[in-house]
């Protein structure tokens, strides 16, 4: 019998939290056959990056753009934005994702946005490749939504500018490692455009 309850509640939570999310999705765009949603900041700092076709909907917003695939079980998202900056430095990537997600992710109500969640740790590392790697866990700050991210910061000195591409995923009970491994994958695909 208490099962049964804590089941029907944790399933009231998750539909809350959907209700809200979808609430202030991003509008659809039409899917191509070799991409997913274009970018209008992607084109603007002229790179480009691989997205796959089911991630076909987008919000723009200054120098930022969300690209997801809306999923029901597992919604698997990307965001890209910049800052200027003269050089990579952790210290201030989790201040800027929480300013830039804070004003282009909002929740249901004005108390609600996307944030890091700062009881859980957050790894930086630097890969062979330049980038500076985050990950950590994500919240809707006053909702019970959340979840894993990984982003990628990349210095562009020509520019005096950071470029950073986020993958997360919002997934209530399924496992989210092989998802976040693909979908990192998307974010290893951004380069200078042809």
């Amino acid at each position: 019998m208490k099962r049964n309850r804590l089941r029907i509640i944790g399933l009231t939570v998750v539909l809350i939290a959907l209700t809200a999310f979808y609430l202030h999705k991003p509008e659809p765009q039409e899917p191509t056959a070799k991409a997913g949603a274009s970018s209008r900041f992607l084109s603007s700092i002229h790179y480009q990056m691989d997205i796959p076709a089911e991630m076909n909907t987008t919000k723009e917003g200054h120098d930022f753009t969300w690209i997801t695939d809306n999923g029901t079980g597992i919604m698997r998202n990307i965001c890209l934005y910049s800052y200027p900056a003269e050089r990579l430095d952790s210290s201030v990537v989790i201040s800027r994702r929480d300013s830039v997600m804070r004003l282009n992710i909002p929740g249901e109500t004005d108390g609600m946005y996307v944030e890091t969640d700062s009881r859980m740790p957050v790894r930086h590392t630097l890969t062979p490749e330049g980038r500076l790697r985050t990950e950590g866990i994500w919240e809707m700050k006053g909702d019970m939504m959340g979840g894993p991210f990984v982003c990628h910061s990349i210095y562009d000195p020509q520019n005096r500018r950071v470029i950073v591409t986020e993958a997360f995923l919002f997934a209530p009970d399924r496992d989210k490692a092989t998802a976040m491994k693909r979908l990192e994958e998307i974010l290893f695909t951004l380069r200078p455009a042809d």
